[in-house]
């Protein structure tokens, strides 16, 4: 005799001590139905090597373990006590990577019913998948995990909303897609896989263009010329081609392997593939909402916008410098301005000599007449004797 057990669906119940409700259907493959009395189930949880026991199930009651083909089959409640410390253990060995994984060991002490109604000994029964062994597993992906947070009111998770273009005439509808496979991934724990898809979601924009990013005309200066019209503010536009290109960055580490000075390749762990998936998330569900059709459709396929307002680089020669370097050197050489300098210059000669005047005429006042020999004279108003 073989008792099949399907699984169909886990719930949480919440309270003082949270519950886990599994729902199975449960069948035999032998033709006489088997009369479950008492059912003994023992649960243990795995997420990926670590192990961790739960404890006992109950299923109180008496079940029918009738064959498949009989009827839809009957429908079974197992409800699992988990204590918040082991929900915390499971969160830390999670670290929110994929789902849990439970497994059941299942045995039914019970007797089978025969058609001729007598008594059948007691017999105790083992309960399996019908492609396994027991302990047979069931599996909670990481979304069912996450209700089942939610319903034991463990923890509670946000949920990212974006809204939707009209139809799929929308430049981002292709952005949508790539942002679903990143949900996928992440839910896979794929971290890598979120930031090469959240890459593929930003790069929409340049492909619906049809242009070649470069180090001149990069993602940043894209959306400059796309959202400046949009907002009238050049500023404003360029905050926002730098922010949504630093988003595009993150998300690049995932798709281009690069090695650092380690040697070793940049580091991806799930912390990065979450913030990268909401912030990509949030960047498609701010760009939804701006008329970005009419600018993207407008510009011709394959053609750059120019941009006055960037410098080109200049083409240098073999010796290192610019090409318009002589141009530059000649020109203080053809100006006619230094002529003209000698002109203030010549009042300055001119009134050396003036304060040169005055001072001769100083020296003529300051020098002593000599005495006259006249009449006036003392000396010679007296007549000398004659001789």
């Amino acid at each position: 005799m073989a008792l099949r057990a399907h699984f169909d669906k886990a719930t949480g119940l919440p309270g003082p001590r949270p519950f886990i409700s599994f729902r199975f259907f449960i069948y035999t493959d032998d033709q006489d139905p088997f009369v479950g009395l008492m059912h003994q189930v023992l649960v243990h949880a795995q997420i990926e090597d670590s192990t961790t026991p739960i404890g006992s199930a109950y299923l109180p009651g008496t079940h029918r373990f009738e064959r498949s083909g009989a009827g839809s089959g009957t429908k079974v409640t197992l409800v699992l006590p988990i204590d918040l410390p082991t929900l915390r253990w499971l969160e830390e060995r999670r670290a929110g990577r994929g789902g849990v994984t439970f497994y059941f060991d299942w045995n039914v002490l019970g007797q089978s019913e025969t058609r001729s109604g007598s008594a059948q000994p007691l017999q105790n029964e083992q309960v399996s998948l019908a492609i396994g062994s027991t302990p047979f597993p069931v599996n909670l992906p990481q979304e069912d995990w996450l209700d089942i947070l939610r319903e034991v009111r463990y923890r509670e998770v946000a949920i990212v909303e974006i809204p939707l273009g009209q139809g799929d005439a929308s430049i981002l509808a292709r952005a949508h897609e790539h942002l679903d496979t990143a949900r996928e991934r992440l839910y896979r724990a794929d971290d890598r896989g979120v930031l090469v898809a959240c890459g593929e979601a930003l790069d929409v924009l340049p492909n619906a263009r049809r242009i070649k990013l470069t180090k001149e005309y990069g993602y940043e200066h894209l959306l400059q010329d796309l959202l400046t019209p949009i907002f009238d503010s050049e500023r404003k536009a360029e905050r926002l081609g730098r922010l949504f290109s630093g988003v595009r960055q993150v998300c690049l580490s995932g798709k281009h392997d690069e090695a650092g000075f380690e040697g070793r390749p940049i580091p991806v762990d799930h912390h990065d593939a979450l913030m990268a998936f909401l912030m990509t998330s949030a960047t498609v569900a701010y760009l939804e909402q701006l008329p970005l059709e009419d600018r993207l459709l407008g510009g011709r396929a394959g053609t750059r916008p120019t941009r006055s307002r960037r410098r080109t680089p200049r083409p240098r020669t073999d010796g290192g410098e610019p090409a318009q370097a002589p141009a530059a050197t000649q020109a203080p050489a053809a100006t006619p301005a230094p002529p003209p300098e000698p002109a203030p210059a010549a009042p300055a000669v001119v009134a050396e000599p003036a304060p040169a005047a005055p001072a001769a005429r100083r020296r003529r006042r300051r020098r002593p007449s000599k005495p006259s020999s006249g009449p006036d004279g003392g000396a010679a108003s007296e007549p000398g004797p004659n001789p």
